[in-house]
């Protein structure tokens, strides 16, 4: 699951949140369960990657953070500042936003969360994720070997392909 954080570094509430992104990014990221890869997008265009830098030291925040560009071009929805896009290996997603009277009419806001719940909402989200596919594959994980496999077959097993029997050490 990828958890991709489109924010601002000069927003307050981006600034806000930061300390619960860094929660959420240590219980689920690498460090924590391993549930999740993280991205912060960076998006005001006048920002450079120093300031996402002092971005990190100032807020502690030890989750990836990368200098991007306004999101105009991207096609995505932003209700508020942070938005959180969360991306699910089947290539959906969910989008969860952070909507204040400040910048966002409350019609304009749905799939919300506080700084008091977001590490619980998203957490939710990861856990109902897992649990609707821990069947998805019933042969387990796949092989982390990239675009080639190795299958070990008992000798003692008989595979023909095309009528033709396979031998130890064939390639298929």
């Amino acid at each position: 699951i990828l958890i991709l954080e489109i924010m601002n570094s000069t927003c307050g509430n981006c600034n806000l949140y930061a300390p619960k992104v860094s929660e959420l990014y240590n219980i689920y990221g690498p460090n924590g369960t391993n549930e999740i890869s993280f991205l912060a997008l960076e998006t005001n265009t006048y920002t450079d990657d120093q300031d996402c830098l002092n971005y990190a030291s100032t807020h502690n925040a030890t989750y990836p953070i990368i200098n991007g560009t306004n999101t105009a071009g991207f096609g995505v929805q932003i209700a508020g500042y942070p938005t959180f896009y969360i991306i699910f290996p089947d290539g959906t997603y969910s989008y969860m936003s952070v909507c204040h009277s400040s910048f966002s009419s409350s019609s304009s806001c749905s799939s919300t969360s506080s700084i008091n719940t977001l590490v619980e909402d998203i957490g939710n989200i990861i856990t109902d994720w897992n649990a609707m596919n821990v069947a998805a594959n019933p042969w387990g994980d796949l092989p982390d070997t990239d675009c080639n496999a190795t299958i070990l077959i008992q000798a003692t097993t008989d595979i023909n392909i095309n009528g033709n029997p396979i031998s130890n050490g064939d390639i298929i």
